[in-house]
């Protein structure tokens, strides 16, 4: 027999109900005063009415027994010592995070998490959100890039990202040639060090770049960063390893006299995050932005790929797996683009929403950091 907790309405008396995350609301952008609405009657019950709730609650059956068993199911709802708005804040943080939300769902609501990541995204549905700009919105401060080197071409894509890591697709370009040669990097090189416009005026710099070691041309790659770490241009190569985090603590050494740093970059976090993201419908902390004028490849690439469980020697593995007969680049340098503002933020970039295209604000102090947890 599956038990849960159920409650009255203090001042209507309506029939008992679970405590259930889609009950608590709060007032736009102030979570800080989450409170629950009777799914019966509409009635509000603020957190002071959680201690007459809890001593007036039941346990009611919810599913047939077999007569020798009970199991119960109560979520950090019902907790006195945990306020709503503690379990709404903590889910603001982590519903860009995928990692993050699994535990969040998990502990605070105890119920298991299905993997959205693994559930494919609609190209036409991503084609049919382009909006019309050509400069870097208003909104963004900092602009990536991230490069993915192939044996005829480099293909390399600038994203704008501002608070809330939500990010918006500046350019997408492929430049062809041989990655053994010189000149391809020299065009590499001088495209780096364009300027970006942006929609008050000023012209934004790009301020870091990953570029994809793991291909033919490594020792290519690894010449050309070498001195440009003062640029913020980084060798990186992705790690399909659990639990990895996006961004490194601290690089590899690798190349002639292992002075080239190597950052092993967590690609699979950082697609469960891109997965995640593309999935938001509303503009705002973690929405992806694209421009009108791309082709329907360029949205097949975002949703080459998803995570499969595969079985090796009888342990079950999740594999991030490519679909025959579609190019991944796009996806790939998304990700790469999103190390480099991990990297920047490794460093101490703390993102906002700049009134005039201005840079990247210094790092927030804990209250200031709160309080924007609470918008």
């Amino acid at each position: 027999m599956a038990l849960g907790k159920t409650w009255r309405n203090l001042a209507t008396h309506c029939q008992m109900a679970p405590i259930e995350w889609k009950n608590i609301c709060w007032p736009e952008g102030k979570r800080t005063e989450a409170y629950l609405v009777c799914k019966g009657c509409g009635g509000v019950m603020q957190e002071h009415d959680k201690p007459h709730l809890l001593a007036e609650g039941q346990w009611q059956a919810t599913a047939e027994s077999d007569g020798r068993t009970a199991s119960f199911h109560l979520s950090a709802l019902y907790s006195p010592f945990l306020t709503w708005a503690e379990v709404a804040i903590e889910h603001s943080a982590a519903r860009i995070d995928p990692p993050r939300m699994q535990a969040w769902q998990n502990l605070m609501l105890g119920e298991p998490y299905e993997d959205v990541a693994a559930q494919p995204v609609a190209v036409r549905w991503l084609a049919a959100r382009a909006e019309d700009y050509t400069h870097a919105p208003q909104s963004v401060s900092v602009v990536t890039a991230g490069v993915d080197v192939q044996d005829d071409r480099v293909e390399i894509e600038l994203v704008g990202f501002g608070l809330g890591d939500e990010s918006w697709s500046l350019d997408y370009r492929v430049l062809y040639g041989d990655p053994s040669g010189r000149e391809l990097w020299q065009e590499l090189d001088d495209l780096l060090r364009e300027h970006v416009p942006h929609e008050s005026g000023r012209q934004l710099q790009i301020r870091a770049a990953c570029i994809d070691s793991g291909g033919h041309h490594t020792v290519a790659v690894y010449n050309f960063v070498r001195d440009k770490q003062a640029r913020s241009i980084w060798a990186c190569k992705g790690a399909s390893r659990p639990s990895m985090p996006p961004w490194p603590r601290r690089p590899a050494r690798v190349g002639k006299n292992r002075v080239t740093p190597l950052y092993l970059i967590g690609v699979d976090s950082l697609k469960d995050a891109l997965m995640a993201r593309l999935r938001i419908e509303e503009p705002g902390t973690g929405f992806c932005h694209f421009p009108s004028g791309r082709g329907l490849d360029y949205y097949a690439g975002f949703t080459s790929e998803r995570p499969l469980r595969k079985y090796h020697k009888g342990v079950a593995r999740r594999v991030w797996t490519k679909a025959a007969g579609v190019r991944n680049e796009p996806l790939d340098c998304r990700v790469l683009a999103m190390a480099a503002l991990e990297g920047l933020k490794a460093s101490g970039l703390r993102l906002r929403k700049p009134s005039n295209g201005a840079r990247p604000e210094p790092r927030r102090s804990i209250a200031e950091l709160a309080a924007l947890l609470n918008e």
